[in-house]
């Protein structure tokens, strides 16, 4: 119990990894888009560097600043939003037809981080705001590019956005003495949480979703359509 108290980072991490690999075991068809949606995601974690204390302090191992919980997390996050939508609605790739994205409009993509990377540096946004911001222009693109994934898009987030927040419902719940809320540094929030979680990763984890969720379809040209019945 002390051990889930103190290292609630790592140990919201191991179930996001145990639910990726649930996720790899059962649909062999989604395995490439995961694996490398995870690796184009994990490098990420680099970002804790500013999470770390404006947003959070969480207690990693070793009190490293990035730790490998960070790295996990992101790599979890990465191939979980990119096929939730596609288990939840049994979807798979449709190859007849496939609509190719014009290099350019991949480029567009770029706006996001760029976004991101310049609210940072002339403003005092909190990281997560100008993340969330920049995901979301990320969403804009996709959508405007590719409309028949918008089904994708919102379903993508609107999942994702619920299975992280009953990740955190469920620490609480079993575990009601974990550090996992007090570690946000709240005099940097809106104040706002639901069921004492701050909305703020509630409306990352939509973005997140919403955006990784069709990137590799967005990326390759790919469609979906529904599986056939068992």
């Amino acid at each position: 119990m002390e051990f889930i108290s103190q290292y609630s980072y790592l140990v919201g991490s191991i179930l996001g990894l145990l639910i990726w690999l649930i996720f790899f075991y059962f649909r062999r068809d989604l395995r490439h888009e995961m694996v490398l949606m995870s690796l184009l995601i994990a490098p990420f974690a680099i970002f804790d560097l500013w999470f770390v204390p404006e947003y959070w302090n969480p207690k990693t191992l070793f009190n490293w600043p990035i730790g490998v919980e960070g790295f996990a997390f992101a790599f979890a996050s990465g191939g979980i939003a990119a096929v939730l939508y596609e288990e939840i609605a049994r979807k798979g790739f449709f190859t007849q037809g496939r609509q190719n994205t014009p290099l350019i409009q991949r480029l567009l993509l770029i706006l996001g981080p760029l976004l991101v990377v310049a609210l940072i540096i002339f403003t005092n946004l909190n990281l997560i705001y100008a993340l969330s911001l920049g995901l979301g222009l990320g969403v804009v693109i996709i959508a405007a590019v590719r409309r028949d994934l918008l089904s994708d898009v919102f379903f993508s987030g609107f999942f994702f956005g619920l299975l992280y927040l009953g990740i955190f419902i469920l620490l609480l719940k079993f575990f009601p003495d974990t550090l996992i809320v007090n570690r946000y540094n709240f005099a940097n929030l809106s104040g706002f949480n639901i069921l004492e979680v701050p909305i703020e990763e509630f409306i990352w984890a939509v973005a997140t979703g919403a955006f990784v969720g069709p990137l590799y379809e967005f990326l390759v040209g790919l469609k979906l359509k529904h599986l056939p019945s068992k």
